[in-house]
Order: C-alpha cells, then structure tokens, then sequence
C-alpha cells in the first residue's frame, strides 16, 4: 500500500470508528432513558443489562454503518480539499479515481460486512435482547428459563414444498396447536391440506390429533371425502429445532 492510500485509509477509519462508537452511545443513553422506569422497578442487575446491551451491537452497526461511511468520506475528501492537497495529487497526474480508489475499496468492504453481520448475527441477537427485555419488564429475572416461550401466529415454509400455519407453538413442550398445513405441487397448486388441532413431537415423529385430510385436484376443487382420524403419525420432516431455525 502506498503512502498516499495510507494517509487516506487512516483518516477514513478515524472517522468511521469515532461515529460508530457515537451512534452506540446515543443508541444505549435513549434505549436506557426510555426503559429506566422498568430497570429500576424489577432492580436489575448490570449483568444482566450489560448482556442486553452487547447484544444490542450488531443491529447498530448495520444501521450506522453506512452513515458512518459516508460522514468518514465526506470529512476525509473536505481536509483534503481544505490543506489544498487534491489539487497537489491532480498537478502530480493522479486521476480522480486513482485519489479515491481506497474510499471506494474501503466503502465495498464495509457493504460487505454490514451484509454478513446483518446475515450472521443481528437475527440471534436480536431474539436473545428480545427475550431479556421481556424478562425485564415481568420481573422475571432470577427464574431464567422456567417460563415457557410461546409463539403465537408462526408462518412456516418447509420441505416438499409445505406451508406451515401454526396458531401457537409451545416450544419447552414441542407442542403445536392449530395447525394448518398447506402442500403444493411444481407449479404451487394446492394438492392436499391438513388441519389438527394440536400437534406434539414424541420420539422423533409428529404425531397430530383430531386430524382432517382434504385432497384437491388440479382444477383446484375437493376431491373425495376429507379424512378424519383421532391420532394420525405424520411424514414430517422437520423438527421442533427447525420450526425455531426457520422462524430467525
């Protein structure tokens, strides 16, 4: 790397860094203030909060990434222009493009980061800042893990191009209620629906109860009878585990 791409590179990431640690700040005082109430009836520990707030990173970073980028572009070309050494770099021979080349590699970088961190980690930790804060407002600090997690209204894609409608999902219990099941074929015409009112994961298998089976044909329209059985083992693959993972 040249000295030039050095002196640039340098006072870019300055810039960059300070903003991402004064978007952080401003982030954590106002998410603070505005539950402060809470905090401070529940008495929570710092541990706790210092937990929720580590977590709370990576969403910032996606979010003030590319205005940090663009504030470290800006005030790098502004001294530059300001010392009266773009215009040294053009006398020189260098191109516009050759001056900002390492604001530019260093903007793609940032892209690309912000997209894996975006992918990697802001989905975890969001889930996990998420269940902290609703640990924080029922007082439920010390029993960590005895309530059960509930989800209500969880829409899943799965395979052999299934749709999932579940009503609620107890996830301490593997257990499923209101269920609706939705199979298409190639061309995403509904073939076959399922409906059971409760759903519950026992030695690797689904078992589903007070099942009905309807069929349907290509024009769209009931075939035959729906098929009613009490208990009914299905062919699913998925496991409580991938309901979970889909769900991020």
């Amino acid at each position: 790397m040249r000295i030039l791409d050095r002196y640039i590179l340098s006072s870019m990431i300055k810039v960059f860094i300070g903003c991402i640690l004064i978007f952080l700040m401003l982030y954590v005082i106002i998410d603070c203030f505005s539950h402060l109430d809470e905090i401070l009836k529940q008495k929570t520990s710092l541990d706790l909060l210092f937990v929720y707030y580590l977590n709370f990173i990576p969403f910032i970073f996606v979010q003030v990434a590319p205005f940090a980028c663009l504030l470290g572009c800006l005030y790098t070309l502004g001294i530059l222009n300001r010392n009266n050494e773009i215009i040294a770099m053009r006398t020189s021979g260098l191109s516009i493009l050759r001056i900002t080349k390492t604001l530019i590699i260093f903007a793609i970088l940032i892209s690309v980061m912000v997209f894996l961190v975006n992918d990697k980690f802001v989905p975890q930790s969001e889930i996990t800042k998420q269940e902290i804060k609703n640990k924080i407002k029922q007082g439920d600090v010390e029993t960590k893990g005895k309530k059960q997690e509930t989800i209500i209204n969880l829409s899943i894609y799965g395979l052999k191009n299934r749709l999932f409608f579940i009503n609620r999902f107890i996830v301490s219990e593997n257990k499923m209620e209101g269920i609706t099941i939705l199979e298409q074929d190639e061309t995403t015409n509904v073939r076959k629906k399922i409906v059971a009112s409760e759903g519950r994961y026992l030695d690797g298998m689904w078992h589903f109860y007070e099942c009905i089976t309807y069929f349907y044909g290509k024009d769209g329209r009931l075939e035959g009878e729906p098929s009613y059985f009490p208990e009914q083992l299905m062919d699913i693959a998925e496991s409580p585990k991938d309901f979970l993972k889909q769900r991020q």
